[in-house]
């Protein structure tokens, strides 16, 4: 399951109109617009279950509907201006006002080195970060993810980390602050 409440109301309006679809098709008798409407309204029902219920292929829409471009955190005074781009196709799997999300990206190792390398260069030209350096896997505790440690001018660290799964990753981003 999804994970989201309302769901559970879509479903249930969606059979609702499907089932008054069917009957007023049944009594208007006719079979040219049964046809028609059936052919049409049996897989846009299942698409939208599908939608509704299937987390890989929620995820999968959302990543090309509306993928989340970028990181930000309000909560904390040292983050509220600063904005950390994400690849393309990645979408949160948290709630997006709180200061370390998850995400599921569909980027490969790769495509997340080469794109975190330009972002973090950018944001140390600007002077929004002081330093940051790229951790293997099997590294410094990262067992099974591989990921970027962004040291902030404060002594704060951000560390962006990387998961990967069969065909998507697991993106999280936590904010350390300095002790």
């Amino acid at each position: 399951m999804v994970g989201n409440v309302y769901y559970i109301v879509f479903s249930i309006g969606l059979i609702i109109v499907l089932s008054i679809l069917l009957l007023l098709i049944k009594l208007i008798k006719a079979k040219p617009i049964m046809v028609v409407s059936l052919i049409v309204s049996i897989p846009t029902f299942i698409l939208c279950q599908t939608y509704l219920w299937n987390f890989t292929f929620n995820s999968y829409v959302k990543s090309y509907l509306f993928p989340v471009e970028s990181y930000s955190c309000e909560f904390e005074d040292e983050l509220k201006d600063f904005i950390i781009l994400l690849p393309n196709r990645t979408v949160s799997q948290a709630k997006e006002d709180v200061c370390s999300p998850f995400y599921i990206s569909y980027v490969s190792k790769n495509e997340f080195q080469s794109f975190y390398e330009m972002e973090l260069t950018r944001l140390e030209t600007l002077g929004l970060i002081q330093n940051y350096y790229f951790v293997e896997e099997g590294v410094r505790g990262q067992k099974d993810r591989s990921g970027y440690f962004l040291e902030l001018a404060t002594g704060a660290t951000i560390v962006v980390s990387l998961r990967k799964f069969d065909d998507t990753s697991m993106l999280a981003i936590t904010y350390v602050q300095d002790r």
